[in-house]
């Protein structure tokens, strides 16, 4: 008989992995269960029959996190890299999969980006992002929580603004501004308002 994993959170269970039985599920969380509840979001793990899964939980389940990627320039001896979370794919503890492709050139880059939002990809570090008013801030969070200096930060937002382009970015930056509680209006250029999310971010 097989038996699957899963974990719960406050939007419902979440399927882990199948297996094709009890001894090997039970080795399975014994081993990861630590490392999957450190996780933000996740309030329990547990195991059931294949079987009582698909007649009683399946239906229910949330059956995909949210589809994401994010930019590396320069690693090792590729210029751009995206890595990319179908909202599916798992590693065997039950982390999210994140598959690679590299470009030498923009022109490359911005086209593949392109067919990231077209299938419902956000930008995005990880699944668990603090609570804020707007995904463009919430961004912000995640861009400050790996790139804390300064300048790492300031970037990362040259990036995002190469990827989707000036006026959209200037509608980004807007929005960011809007989910901080701050009043775009008090802005006339975007390098003050860029200097303002810093200074925002790099005090919580």
């Amino acid at each position: 008989m097989e038996f699957v994993s899963y974990i719960e959170t406050r939007k419902g269970k979440k399927l882990l992995k199948v297996f094709k039985s009890k001894r090997a599920v039970d080795m399975f969380l014994k081993k990861n269960t630590d490392k999957i509840l450190s996780k933000s979001g996740i309030e329990s793990v547990g195991s059931m029959s294949k079987r009582d899964w698909d007649s009683k939980e399946a239906k229910y389940a949330v059956n995909e996190g949210k589809k994401r990627y994010y930019q590396q320039d320069r690693v090792g001896s590729a210029k751009y890299t995206i890595s990319y979370h179908d909202g599916k794919k798992k590693h065997k503890d039950g982390s999210d999969f994140f598959d690679i492709q590299t470009f030498k050139n923009k022109k490359d880059l911005a086209k593949f980006v392109n067919t990231l939002h077209k299938g419902g990809f956000v930008y995005g570090f990880n699944e668990s992002i603090n609570e804020s008013k707007t995904k463009e801030s919430k961004v912000i969070q995640k861009v400050y929580q790996y790139s804390k200096t300064e300048k790492k930060f300031y970037d990362e937002l040259a990036k995002h603004e190469v990827r989707i382009g000036q006026r959209d970015y200037a509608k980004f930056i807007i929005n960011a501004l809007r989910g901080f509680g701050i009043n775009p209006r008090e802005f006339k250029r975007i390098p003050d308002a860029e200097e303002k999310l810093y200074q925002t971010v790099s005090k919580k």
